[in-house]
């Protein structure tokens, strides 16, 4: 059988079974581990490829650290699948044109022509931009990335730069004469445009394509002089027009602004006339329209152009005051990529600028800040807030010829880790002057180059096991491990993404009933991954009952024990407890622990003991094999044995003479316990851990397309009979049968007098009325003699015989839901819903000899409606621990097995009309009410999609008609939420029981500006059961991805962002909700209720996806990778 993957395709979700190309599961260790483990061995760094984008690099280093260099703008592109540096370099074509060598996008410079001819072309993708010329254009001389056509205008040259992300057309004005050409102070330059339309916006033009979303961006132009460099020209020509257009507006030149108005074909350039008049200004005079693709970046804000915005626009960084010729204020604003550092510990982080001019050789500091987002509207009128101060930086680089430009850096580890800790897609960070008054503490800074390095490690994941007493398991506080020791060692396996010796155990012990802290101890030497680590409790009381957990603690540098470290959650499931705390109990009289022995089965040696299953298979749940247990104590009277968590059984002895035990596995992983009792009850216990094959069924059957009738079971003879109506359809594991009200039926070789059971996935339609059977079993005439069915009128899930007694548990139609049922040889009949027991009760059946599906057999019987899947009829009893594992499949990589129940994106929603949802799965639509339209806009870059707009307002109302998934069992439900108000609480997710909300996702402000994202269970009082949220954080102003996910096999809830679980502050509360009901209310998005008062959600949702099953660490990551492809176009 093929496990079924969860994976997003473009902006739908791919169910496995479906038609679909096939594609693996996620691997068991990330690449950032592989990684770091080849740096390790290495003793190099080592690039992480998959994370390698346009502006970031990480690479795993040999002391088990990771560096992320964060370029401010592009410095690679992708070249068939190989990232190369980019380069602007004009290179020539064969037809005379010249291209950009190795760009953003493509880039086509003119080789000249007449008037009409087109200057330079950029083109990426769907859509295009050209800028002509109204005048003839000479050939043009080619320097690297500068073209220069002569004289375009008497007294003017046309200067083309080409750039990694666009080009700037550059009219330089070298004489008085030329100023004064009408054509010169009104240009108006031809302009064709592919798929985008002008905009003009706050500081320049916007070019958006049909989905609104901004793709280039050419900021306001600029007109300067060359004041500055006349002062060293002695009389000579001040500049070329190459130099003029290079070195940007220096400290000296007089600067204005530029009118730019796009009109319908055309782009209209007007510059100050002031300037281009006075009998001052020097020449030559530039004249700087630019055009650029839109991406992460960078911006200046001057004081003197207060409305204009300078958004990656060259030569206008800087910082302090200019006092000299502008007489202005700059401030410069850098915004970093930040998706690879989310949930990461900073080891370090310096932003590194070149400054290329200090006034003065004194020190006149620069300070950096971290600050809210910027944009292509950041001016100096509309800035970020402002937050905290990173750090100043004393640098006089470019202060004279001796001490010239050069990289400085500020430290912002204190803003890295913020942006990390609330998962932030970016991160910005803002340089200015300590004085802004004092005009010899002006600085220039050039963009090229401009970076964050962060080095950084990750979070220390749970300790993957924990023991006492050479390997013993942990008890529990009802049944602590005994040892005859004072003398007690503790053992643990460290556990982190990273590699290196940089782990450490730390365990801390208590006193188990006073609850007293007692001490707190970590192993001695930094150890790796997978390595095992003790420490020795000494001095303990005989007689006294303790316990400890263990936690993985990180070093930043390798053997050390001291320094900046990062302490990883306590391990939640201990071996043998199924919590966080290992118990043990003193008694120096013990007797000795008792020996284990047996020829049928083989024990989980010391060699596999963090992870049963790869532990040897030999034998099979529900076939019986023998041990032999003995013990060295003459004093044993007798021995105590059990199963997992079964019945205690007591076996009397002599002397602690051996005795046989026949024991039934009755789950895959098995831990049997025996104790030996002496006279005086004193007691030690012994292990054997085994692992068998799984029960086989007898007729088993799975559906996939093209074999829809075979058994895949031991017996012969059980492949189905199929009606003409019974198709294939969407299956809960993989394929499903689509009943359709027919019947289905196979010869059986299990009989219902007997022992059996049955296991099967189902969704029922929600129109059906009646008792409808979902599985029956016949005898020989065609008469029913059991069955399991959905009774419409009482909502009810029934299993028995066609009269008589029955069990019952409450059913929810339109869902995917697993159905075990079981009957003993003595007639016991047990039902359970999702792996957990509903009921039971003796029930008398008859004979049976065929097995049918979605109806009864008998001609023109009562039948079902809907989907069935992964049906399987054993001739034994499967037992609780069986059906839980039933109930949450997992694939051959350790993950559970998900389907996709409901999935609502927005992208063909009706902007205009809509006030439906569509599930684009089953049935499920979410019915608008109170949201104006348009509901659905357009989502801004980088994705050109639609999102949903909810305006935060108490009566808007998002709803299904009912729940979209069985809340008794594992779920996952994923929401993408955009831009949301901080500073209010909001509902984002909300699924309703009849009496009030069961489990919801919400945002819970904090303080201003910050606040913490939170998946709780509550009861019907409102008040949280089980909870799990992030810590108090600055939340993620762009995209968020949340996925909620409750696992009812380990009885926990969880909530990743990003794609990462969050920081657990649960404020009192834990993540255990061992089993929850199932929700038969509305679900419902963006609208709730906390604490008595309205809390409606204002921002925008991108897609829900609701899924049957416990989406693991491993896919929740995979799922935000695939997210980031789908909205990146990668």
């Amino acid at each position: 059988m093929t496990p079924s993957v969860l994976l997003l395709v473009g902006s739908a979700m791919v169910v496995a079974g479906q038609s679909q190309p096939q594609v693996s599961s996620a691997p068991e260790v990330s690449v950032e581990s592989l990684a770091s483990s080849k740096a390790v061995a290495g003793g190099e760094p080592v690039v992480v490829e998959s994370l390698t984008s346009e502006t970031v690099e990480v690479s795993a280093l040999p002391s088990g650290a990771f560096r992320a260099d964060l370029s401010v703008s592009p410095v690679r592109t992708e070249v068939d699948g190989e990232w190369l540096a980019l380069d602007p370099t004009l290179v020539r074509n064969v037809e005379g044109t010249f291209s950009a060598r190795r760009i953003i996008g493509d880039l086509r410079v003119s080789g000249g022509g007449p008037a009409g001819s087109v200057i330079a072309e950029y083109s990426d993708g769907d859509f295009s931009y050209a800028v002509s010329s109204p005048f003839a254009l000479s050939a043009p001389v080619v320097s690297g990335e500068f073209a220069t056509f002569a004289e375009v205008v008497p007294g003017v040259d046309l200067v083309v730069e080409s750039q990694t992300l666009g080009f700037s057309h550059n009219w330089v004005v070298k004489t008085p004469e030329a100023a004064a050409d009408p054509r010169v102070l009104e240009l108006s330059l031809p302009v064709q445009m592919t798929g985008l339309e002008a905009v003009e916006e706050s500081g320049g033009l916007a070019y958006v394509d049909d989905a609104a979303g901004t793709q280039l961006w050419s900021p306001a132009p600029l007109v300067w002089d060359s004041s500055d460099a006349a002062e060293d020209s002695a009389g000579g020509p001040v500049l070329s027009s190459v130099e003029a257009v290079e070195g940007g507006p220096a400290t000296g030149d007089v600067v204005a602004e530029v009118a730019a108005e796009p009109e319908a074909d055309s782009l209209v350039l007007r510059p100050e006339a002031e300037l281009m008049s006075s009998p001052d200004t020097v020449f030559p005079v530039v004249v700087d329209p630019t055009i650029n693709r839109l991406r992460n970046g960078w911006t200046a804000v001057w004081s003197n152009f207060p409305s204009s915005s300078f958004w990656q626009t060259p030569h206008s960084l800087g910082a302090g005051y200019e006092g000299w010729e502008q007489n202005k204020v700059v401030r410069s604003y850098f915004r970093f990529d930040t998706k690879v550092l989310s949930g990461k510990r900073i080891v370090s982080a310096e932003v590194n600028v070149r400054q290329v001019h200090a006034a003065q050789c004194a020190v006149h500091p620069t300070r950096m800040y971290q600050t809210n987002p910027i944009s292509t509207a950041t001016t100096w009128s509309n800035q970020p807030t402002r937050k905290t101060l990173q750090d100043t930086n004393e640098s006089t680089r470019g202060c004279s010829s001796s001490w010239g430009p050069g990289m400085v850096g500020w430290d912002v580890k204190p803003g890295a880790q913020s942006y990390a800790n609330a998962g932030a897609s970016n991160g910005t960070f803002m340089v200015k002057g300590s004085s802004e008054t004092a005009r010899n503490g002006w600085k220039q800074f050039d963009d090229a180059g401009a970076n964050m390095q962060v080095d950084y490690v990750s979070e220390p994941h749970e300790p993957s096991y924990a023991r006492v007493a050479g390997g013993a398991m942990c008890g529990t506080a009802a049944a602590p491990r005994v040892t005859g020791s004072t003398y007690v060692l503790a053992a643990a396996q460290m556990n982190s993404p990273d590699k290196g010796k940089t782990l450490r155990g730390v365990f801390q012990l208590y006193d188990a009933f006073t609850t007293t802290f007692l001490e707190e101890k970590a192993n001695g030497t930094s150890v790796e991954r997978g390595d095992r680590v003790t420490v020795a409790f000494d001095g303990l009381d005989d007689g006294r009952t303790y316990r400890f957990r263990v936690k993985t603690r990180g070093y930043v540098a390798a053997s050390t024990s001291s320094g900046a470290y990062w302490d990883g959650p306590f391990a939640s499931t201990l071996s043998g407890t199924g919590g966080m705390w290992c118990y043990f109990r003193v008694d120096t009289s013990k007797p000795a622990s008792p020996t284990i022995q047996t020829s049928v089965f083989t024990t989980c040696d010391s060699t596999q003991p963090d992870n049963p299953l790869q532990c040897p298979v030999v034998g099979r749940a529900g076939t019986a094999g023998q041990f032999t247990v003995d013990s060295t104590a003459s004093d044993v009277v007798r021995y105590e044995w059990w199963l997992n968590d079964g019945p205690v059984t007591s076996v009397a002895t002599v002397a602690g003479a051996a005795r046989t035990l026949t024991v039934v596995p009755d789950t895959e992983i098995n831990r049997l316990t025996v104790k030996a009792v002496d006279s005086a009850n004193k007691s030690s216990d012994a292990d054997f851990i085994f692992r068998v094959a799984k029960r086989r069924a007898s007729l088993e059957w799975a559906f996939p397309a093209g074999s829809l009738a075979q058994s895949s079971g031991t017996a012969a003879g059980g492949d189905l009979s199929l009606s003409s109506l019974a198709t294939a359809g969407a299956g809960r594991v993989e394929t499903g049968l689509r009943l359709d009200g027919s019947a289905t039926s196979g010869d059986g070789a299990v009989s219902t007098d007997g022992a059996f059971s049955v296991s099967a996935w189902v969704r029922i339609d929600r129109d059906l009325s009646a008792t409808r059977p979902v599985i029956s079993a016949m005898d020989s005439t065609g008469a029913m003699t059991w069955s399991l069915s959905f009774d419409s009128p009482s909502g009810q899930w029934r299993t028995g015989g066609p009269s008589g007694p029955a069990v019952t548990a409450p059913a929810i139609a339109g869902v995917w839901t697993h159905l075990g049922v079981t009957r003993s040889a003595s007639g016991t009949l047990r039902l359970f819903v999702n792996g957990h027991a509903a009921g039971s009760a003796p029930v008398s059946l008859l004979e049976s000899s065929a097995w049918s599906l979605g109806c009864d057999g008998a001609a023109g019987g009562a039948c079902a409606v809907g989907l069935i899947d992964e049906v399987a009829v054993f001739d034994s009893v499967f037992s609780g621990h069986e059906a839980v594992a039933l109930a949450n499949p997992i694939d051959a990589g350790e993950d559970a097995i998900v389907s996709l129940s409901s999935m609502w994106d927005m992208v063909e929603a009706d902007p205009s009309t809509a006030q439906v949802a569509t599930d684009k799965t089953f049935d499920h639509d979410l019915a608008l009410t109170n949201v104006p339209l348009p509901a659905f806009v357009a989502k801004e870059a980088p994705a050109s999609a639609r999102v949903l707009r909810l305006p935060g307002t108490s009566t808007q109302r998002v709803r299904s008609s009912g729940p979209v998934v069985d809340t008794s069992g594992s779920f996952s439900i994923l929401a993408r939420v955009g831009p949301i108000a901080r500073d209010a609480a909001a509902v984002v997710l909300e699924q309703r029981g009849l009496d009030g909300s069961l489990w919801r996702v919400r945002y819970e402000p904090t303080s201003p500006g910050q606040g913490r994202w939170i998946l709780e269970y509550l009861d019907a009082n409102g008040t949280a059961q089980a909870r799990v949220s992030s810590r108090e954080s600055d939340p993620e102003f762009g995209w968020t991805s949340l996925i909620a996910v409750y696992d009812s096999a380990a009885g926990k809830i969880q909530l990743y962002a990003h794609g990462a679980p969050v920081v657990d502050d649960t404020g009192g509360l834990d993540r255990t909700m061992p089993m929850t009901s199932a929700a038969r209310g509305v679900f419902a998005v963006g609208e709730g209720t906390v604490s008595g008062a309205a809390a409606p959600l204002q921002g925008d949702v991108a897609l829900i996806h609701a899924y049957a099953g416990a989406i693991s660490a491993a896919q929740a990551l995979e799922v935000e990778d695939q997210i980031s492809a789908m909205e990146t176009g990668s």
